[in-house]
């Protein structure tokens, strides 16, 4: 299938399927202007929805001080950057060099990686968080630009390899600078190629925003457009850890991706034995229900979230997503980010509750 085909079918997928009631609007209504109301963010935008389309896309609140937020608002999705890009990228690059596997050490396609541990770590290790790197901050601080790629390549691990998960944006980078060298290819031109463009997500880049683009932004730490992780700013290209700025319609295009199991409209980006290793193993994604998503989702559900303030998660066995962007990283929000998880987490229930569970029964007969 063409690409141009491919786009439409995606567009044509993300149309609306279902309108939910006056009463489902009025409770999540309710819902997000309490949490704002609270001081959790200044404005958010919501999106759910199944492999047939959209089912609820609402904006609410502020984007800044005294500007609206838009479903057309830009947000800095800081983490979610793992799963758009690292995680889809893999699954992709997997498909199409059977030849290679998760079990690969990492330094057999990345030569620059140099640190102590590298004849140890795979790329499942790192995917998963278990390389035996640290996620400090201290390399950010010293260094920039290609430099702090290369110390980022070369940093010794701080623990024995796979004995234990600790969260490592390092280890993301890694993951982007690999795929890098393996397609030969800047990776944020990759994933524009291979996953942005096929998908129609045409409001998505890496940061930072064009100037003729920024009035759409959402405002968060940092100047409107500019990159909120330390680490992905300093760098000052496209890397995998963070810096993608992106829209809730377009989220929504990626997660139709992945409840479709690798599929779009007839068109495999990736298989499904390799979408169920990613879901199952926890490969770039987080994996379960409870914490910070919803109990009412299965425990098969897969997810990320953002530090400035974002949810993505996708239900397989519902086959349902539901997505929760906020501005919580504005400097007018004094809430704590766990506190402001759980707001999002509320929010998502009860779009869940509110539209998602009736649409299911209304068209799978799922009770």
């Amino acid at each position: 299938m063409k690409r141009s085909s491919i786009t439409a079918a995606v567009m044509l997928a993300c149309c609306v399927c279902w309108t939910p009631s006056t009463r489902a609007n009025d409770s999540i209504d309710a819902q997000v202007e309490k949490e704002i109301a609270d001081g959790m963010f200044l404005g958010t935008v919501v999106i759910a929805g199944t492999p047939e389309g959209v089912s609820f896309h609402k904006a609410y609140g502020r984007r800044d001080t005294g500007k609206a937020m838009t479903t057309e608002s830009l947000f800095d999705v800081a983490s979610i950057t793992k799963v758009t890009t690292i995680a889809t990228a893999l699954a992709v690059t997997l498909d199409r060099r059977p030849d290679m596997s998760l079990d690969d050490l990492m330094r057999d396609h990345l030569p620059g990686m140099t640190g102590e541990g590298a004849d140890r770590i795979t790329i499942r290790y790192t995917a998963t968080h278990r390389s035996g790197l640290d996620n400090t901050k201290s390399l950010c601080k010293q260094f920039e630009g290609e430099r702090l790629v290369r110390e980022i390549l070369a940093r010794d691990i701080s623990w024995p390899v796979d004995s234990k998960y600790t969260y490592s944006c390092l280890g993301m980078i890694r993951l982007g600078e690999m795929l890098a060298e393996i397609h030969g290819q800047e990776f944020g031109a990759f994933c524009r190629q291979n996953i942005f463009d096929p998908l129609g997500m045409n409001d998505t880049c890496f940061g930072p925003v064009p100037e003729d683009r920024r009035d759409r932004c959402v405002r968060m730490s940092v100047a409107c457009g500019e990159i909120c992780d330390q680490n992905a700013r300093r760098i000052g290209r496209p890397v995998g850890n963070a810096g993608i700025f992106t829209t809730a319609l377009d989220l929504s295009k990626l997660a139709t991706l992945w409840l479709n199991r690798g599929n779009c409209e007839g068109h495999r980006f990736f298989s499904e034995t390799i979408w169920r290793e990613f879901t199952a193993a926890g490969i770039v994604w987080h994996r379960g229900n409870g914490g910070n998503v919803p109990e009412q989702l299965s425990p098969n559900t897969f997810y990320h979230t953002g530090y400035t303030g974002q949810t993505l998660a996708i239900d397989p066995d519902r086959n349902v997503y539901v997505i929760v962007l906020t501005n919580w990283d504005h400097p007018a929000v004094r809430a704590k980010n766990e506190v402001s998880d759980l707001a999002r987490k509320r929010i998502a229930a009860t779009v869940f509750a509110e539209v998602l569970t009736p649409n299911l029964a209304k068209h799978c007969g799922v009770p």
